[in-house]
């Protein structure tokens, strides 16, 4: 779409006072700014650079020269506080038309208003982004600015600028910057995106925590379930195995059996005392001893010592027949009335020896008698003890054997269990018929689960962010073939229109963008750079490339149709040269049908442009007027 500037206007801007002067930009062709200073005198400083600062200032919120946003405001015979400094510009852009203002000192601000002739004005003024949206509207940055419409001779030229910058405002030329500025619009999308993903991922891993609690409900509930079913088959199986069991039991002999029990115990406590009974006396029979072992025993020590003693005396007896004494062994004078003594003596205990000797031996024969008659005692108990033994493990066996007849240990739980069997037929019966409580409860549970773990949502959006970085990457990689595809279409274009305005300017130089964005320049087949060429040579090459990109702009996007130019020839080219520049400046102005406004003063533009518009100061504040077309 192409963009067109309609009107400029402005108040107590720069020279310029509290009168509205407004330019009209529409018109095409060639038109020559010049300056009255009445004040001073000559043309200088008039304040014909105010017309570019203030259709830059109005654009873009700065100006080409080093000069404060608060100097910009003329306060001259005004009350500061109340002074209002105001610039507009009117353009439109395809069927589209648009007023950008800014405003500063009693008032400071912006607006863009959309007008349309269908509706009331909308105004679209953007606080957040002023600046970018204007940038946004016109298709083109500050810097490119001044190399497409703003054509300064004594400003830094395009090839003196670093290699960074002069790729830079290629690329943006090329439309290429608009891939990065796409590729940070995808960045931002896809960060929006990546925060709908992990927002995604919260509400999944939330539906799956929910869905694990819900899992673990049912299982809890499912084994509610079981376990009761469970335990209702445990009771059942019970109430059916006690109701069998009582349907084989004849309780009858159970009553027999109990009572022939109840016998069988009494005997067998009987055979049990018996032997006990038995036991005891042969444990007395065996502790039993003869009366006479107590005086056997006496008698034996009796004899023992009696014998010691003979055995003394005949020693003594000896001694004395030999007339000794028998402890010393001296001759012993009364030794036969001694020997005669100890021989009495001697003979009277012989005697007695006799006797306790045959008390011993009746002694002996007594306890040996008594003896075996306990022996025979002691065996007849032992077999009886045996005997009795044996027939209480008799009754032992035979009461087992009955007991293990029986279905119930006692008779009161027989009796009780067939008194019973009614009562667990009921129970079993309503046992078989029981509903289970928590079927209703995981039915419920089951009946819920509605939401499950869905991630299409996710999948979509991974799928998307997938999408977004392999665009970034086409967008930014600077070898992926779209950016490759836009340099190849251009570029020679761009080339071919430098060679064609080098050579309506006397250029003997080949000047070429190479498909990295560096510039190449030969002369002759000889390489150089930029410093080698001439004052006069750099500010023909600089508006052949200022022309070229204009001509790319319009070929690759939309067509711009004002240009403005300040001191074209920077006081560095001869008379010849700049009749080749007016005369291209016309064709140019007139082939594209657009306005070229030419500050210069040089006397060759002097009548040589389409119009005239004279900047006059007079009494401290400067005025436009625009001359009457011949």
């Amino acid at each position: 779409m192409d963009l067109v500037f309609k009107t400029l206007s402005f108040t107590n801007f720069m020279s310029f006072g509290q009168i509205r002067n407004t330019i009209n930009l529409e018109k095409p062709g060639t038109c020559f700014v010049t300056g009255e200073n009445l004040d001073d005198g000559g043309s200088s400083g008039a304040g014909k650079t105010t017309l570019i600062n203030a259709f830059s200032y109005v654009l873009f919120d700065k100006v080409p020269g080093k000069i404060s946003k608060e100097r910009l405001i003329n306060r001259t015979n005004k009350d500061e506080k109340k002074t209002l400094m105001e610039v507009e510009l009117t353009l439109t852009k395809g069927a589209d038309e648009y007023i950008i203002k800014r405003y500063r000192g009693a008032e400071t601000g912006y607006r863009l208003v959309h007008v349309n002739n269908a509706t009331p004005n909308k105004d679209i003024t953007n606080a957040g982004g002023f600046n970018a949206s204007i940038e946004e509207l016109l298709g083109f940055s500050y810097e490119l600015f001044k190399q497409i419409i703003f054509f300064d001779g004594n400003s830094q030229a395009f090839l003196d600028m670093p290699v960074g910058s002069q790729r830079e405002l290629i690329e943006e030329l090329l439309k290429i910057t608009l891939l990065s500025r796409k590729a940070e619009a995808l960045k931002a999308l896809n960060t929006a995106n990546e925060q709908n993903i992990k927002v995604q991922e919260a509400l999944i891993q939330q539906r799956k925590l929910q869905q694990e609690k819900y899992a673990k409900q049912v299982g809890e509930a499912e084994q509610r379930v079981k376990s009761w079913e469970a335990q209702r088959l445990a009771d059942a199986t019970s109430l059916y195995q006690q109701l069998s069991k009582l349907s084989s039991v004849d309780f009858e002999a159970e009553e027999t059996l109990h009572e022939e029990i109840v016998k069988l115990d009494h005997e067998k406590q009987t055979r049990a005392s018996d032997v006990n009974s038995i036991k005891v006396q042969i444990t007395a029979k065996e502790r039993e001893k003869p009366a006479m072992a107590a005086d056997f025993a006496i008698a034996r020590s009796t004899l023992a010592s009696e014998k010691t003693n003979l055995d003394q005396l005949a020693r003594e007896i000896n001694h004395l027949r030999d007339a000794k004494c028998p402890y010393c062994l001296q001759d012993y004078a009364a030794s036969k009335q001694k020997l005669a003594d100890k021989e009495a003596a001697f003979a009277e205990l012989t005697k007695k020896h006799d006797e306790t000797t045959s008390e011993h031996e009746q002694l002996k024969q007594a306890i040996v008698v008594e003896e075996e008659r306990i022996a025979c005692e002691l065996a007849e108990l032992k077999s009886q003890h045996t005997a009795r033994s044996a027939e209480l493990h008799e009754a032992t066996l035979e009461l087992q054997e009955v007991k293990q007849a029986l279905a119930y240990p006692t008779l009161v739980e027989a009796l009780k269990a067939k008194e019973s069997s009614h009562a667990l037929q009921e129970r079993y019966d309503q046992k078989q018929l029981e509903a289970n409580p928590h079927v209703d409860a995981l039915k419920a549970l089951l009946d819920d689960n509605k939401d499950g773990v869905v991630t299409s949502e996710l999948d979509t959006l991974v799928r998307l962010k997938e999408h977004y970085q392999l665009l970034q990457k086409l967008l930014t990689d600077k070898n992926s073939f779209i950016r490759k595809a836009i340099i190849s279409k251009t570029l020679p274009f761009l080339n071919k229109r430098i060679a064609f305005y080098t050579e309506q300017l006397g250029l003997p130089h080949v000047v070429k963008f190479q498909p990295d964005m560096s510039c190449e320049i030969t002369q002759y087949g000889r390489d150089l750079d930029h410093g080698n060429l001439s004052n006069g040579q750099k500010k023909r090459l600089n508006l052949s490339l200022c022309f070229a990109f204009r001509d790319a702009l319009t070929y690759l996007h939309s067509k711009v149709n004002v240009l403005f130019t300040d001191e074209i020839d920077g006081g560095s080219l001869d008379e010849q040269s700049v009749n080749s520049m007016i005369g291209l400046l016309k064709h140019k102005a007139w082939d594209d049908t657009i306005g070229i406004y030419i500050i210069s003063h040089r006397p060759e533009f002097d009548g040589r442009c389409d119009r005239n518009v004279v900047v006059r100061l007079e009494g401290g504040f400067s005025t436009l007027i625009e001359q009457a077309e011949d």
